[in-house]
């Protein structure tokens, strides 16, 4: 009785190792077209005087379809992986080196603090920092000079 489970468990594992040799020789015909398919690029790249770079950014818009496939998988494959992690630190980068937004432009050329009174409306301003939005309006219609000689 213990020999024949004995022979049934080897007959099994010799199934098995059959089945991972055949795995195996699958796998090492896939190395051998991969090694080909780079000879091939190669090859194209000479004859046509093309660089590996133009090759690879001719086809952007496919490997930009096919990183985006990618992430649907459940299980990701290790470039996703290090392409993510590649961006992540870039994007990181970017952003602590980023500059600080630009200043406002300025909303128009300074007066100097005080009252200013248009003369055509009777209407007054009190500039303390910047320009009030109606001076602003009355230095673009009447002029820097004019708005100053209206200063009260």
């Amino acid at each position: 009785m213990f020999v024949q489970e004995i022979d049934r468990k080897i007959e099994e594992f010799k199934s098995e190792i059959e089945k991972l040799e055949a795995e195996r020789a699958a796998q090492a015909k896939k190395l051998e077209g991969f090694s080909a398919f780079e000879n091939d690029i190669q090859k194209v790249c000479r004859d046509f005087g093309v660089s590996r770079e133009e090759l690879f950014v001719s086809q952007g818009d496919y490997l930009v379809e096919w990183v985006k496939s990618l992430n649907k998988l459940s299980e990701r494959p290790e470039v996703y992986n290090e392409l993510k992690a590649y961006f992540a630190r870039v994007i990181a980068r970017e952003g602590s080196t980023r500059k600080s937004p630009a200043k406002k432009a300025s909303s128009g050329p300074k007066l100097e603090v005080g009252s200013y009174k248009n003369p055509k409306t009777g209407e007054t301003i009190e500039k303390i920092k910047r320009n009030p939005k109606t001076l602003d309006e009355w230095i673009s219609e009447h002029g820097i000079e004019t708005v100053r000689s209206w200063k009260v």
